[in-house]
């Protein structure tokens, strides 16, 4: 069995995505994207939360870092060198200023609006 870990998202990447092949390259850019689509997926769903209880129950959000002190490949927005990672993407989506996403706490979709005055 192969225990190795790459990141904090290795073990959803096994569960869903399957063991990654890092005998070869193709198999660790395989790896690599998977994680920046779970890098997408935890920003914006952690920036939908708050944006859907906005001013009722919450009022932002704090980020533990936006960056890694070192080369790193999961949970930041940017890396090492200032490029951007999906969760950067993910963000700037789920922060929209008018955003449609679907709460799963009842499968409702909603329109959040963020601007100061209302939408048609």
């Amino acid at each position: 069995e192969d225990t190795r870990k790459f990141s904090a998202h290795h073990e959803i990447i096994r569960k869903y995505y399957t063991i990654p092949d890092t005998t070869n390259p193709t198999g660790v850019i395989d790896y690599l994207n998977k994680c920046q689509v779970l890098n997408y997926e935890v920003y914006r769903a952690s920036i939908e939360s708050i944006n859907r209880l906005l001013w009722d129950k919450a009022s932002g959000i704090a980020l533990w870092k936006s960056n890694s002190a070192w080369p790193s490949i999961t949970w930041q927005i940017y890396d090492w060198y200032l490029q951007a990672h999906a969760g950067f993407y993910g963000t700037k989506k789920a922060g929209e200023s008018i955003h449609i996403q679907m709460n799963r706490d009842n499968n409702e979709v909603v329109v959040l609006n963020t601007m100061h005055k209302k939408i048609a």
